[in-house]
């Protein structure tokens, strides 16, 4: 009986240490339309929609006309220092040479995509790291007299360095582990 504990104990320990990473940005592919979303409009020339059809073009649309661009953004809760991965598609539908879209977290760009071309049509990841409690990820954009769609954001923390009491519950859940076969192996051995 006392094995059947031990053992469920030390199973319980060890998956316990495993960490889940959720997508920390709510409605990424804009299944939603704009929920969750924080629009700017360019300030001459807006032109923006969304695509909620679930065709392979779905997601926000960049087509400001003017020199200014339309921007959206999504705050998420985040730690300072930790790092996050983010990650985005972008679909370059045509265009001229003064196409652009930059991403930025909190005031700080991480990714200028200028004078689109089909080539800069694909998916991205970028390792940031916050630098404060509440990140705010937005993206600016312009593509006259076409679009550039932009979609599948997500945003996840990476496994953080493990405290010291995470090994330690590791460990004991692996002696446990380890008496509960040990005892087994050894209570065949007696049989045979």
């Amino acid at each position: 009986m006392l094995r059947k504990y031990a053992y469920t104990a030390g199973l319980i320990a060890l998956l316990s240490t495993s960490v889940a990473h959720a997508n920390l940005i709510s409605n990424g592919d804009f299944s939603q339309g704009l929920s969750d979303w924080t629009v700017t409009a360019a300030s001459s020339g807006s032109d923006y929609l969304t695509d909620t059809s679930g065709s392979a073009t779905q997601g926000f649309w960049f087509g400001a006309v003017g020199g200014s661009n339309d921007t959206i953004s999504q705050s998420f809760q985040s730690i300072r220092g930790d790092q996050y991965v983010v990650n985005f598609t972008l679909d370059y539908l045509g265009g001229q040479s003064n196409s652009f879209v930059q991403a930025s977290l909190g005031n700080t760009p991480f990714a200028t995509f200028g004078t689109l071309a089909q080539d800069t049509s694909g998916s991205y990841s970028y390792l940031l790291t916050a630098t404060s409690s509440n990140s705010l990820l937005s993206f600016a954009g312009r593509n006259p007299p076409s679009w550039t769609v932009l979609s599948n954001i997500s945003v996840t923390q990476t496994s953080p360095v493990p405290e010291p009491s995470t090994y330690a519950l590791m460990g004991i859940g692996l002696v446990g582990l380890l008496l509960c076969s040990k005892k087994k192996l050894q209570n065949t051995d007696a049989q045979v």
